[in-house]
């Protein structure tokens, strides 16, 4: 078992590794079809990622604490980001109550 100075430095080296490759991955990938196919996958993998490391370096009342709070944050990330067909890049709606219809970098119609 490690000491909970080590759990603590894995976790963040892991953390690093999920946000630089993911990073990298979405900003270089061309294909919008992939980053479509791996976008969700991707943020259910940290959001469990997240929950496992707060379940590893707190006790078990801490982590079903922050349960719901996470799995809320990844269906909202998954909820709000679009990928635009024309320019390729991502489109986060920031207003949760209303539907980006338009990419807000190139104005082509983002697809449903």
């Amino acid at each position: 078992m490690l000491e909970p100075k080590a759990l603590v430095i894995s976790c963040f080296a892991v953390w690093a590794v999920l946000c630089v490759g993911g990073i990298l991955f979405f900003a270089s990938e061309k294909d919008v079809a992939r980053k479509r196919f791996y976008y969700p996958r991707f943020t259910l993998v940290t959001g469990a990622a997240f929950i496992l490391f707060v379940g590893l370096t707190t006790n078990l009342t801490s982590a079903l604490f922050f349960f719901p709070f996470i799995a809320l944050t990844t269906w909202m990330n998954i909820r709000v980001t679009r990928f635009c067909d024309g320019c390729g890049r991502v489109a986060i709606n920031r207003s949760w109550w209303t539907t980006m219809e338009f990419c807000p970098h190139c104005g082509r119609k983002l697809p449903k």
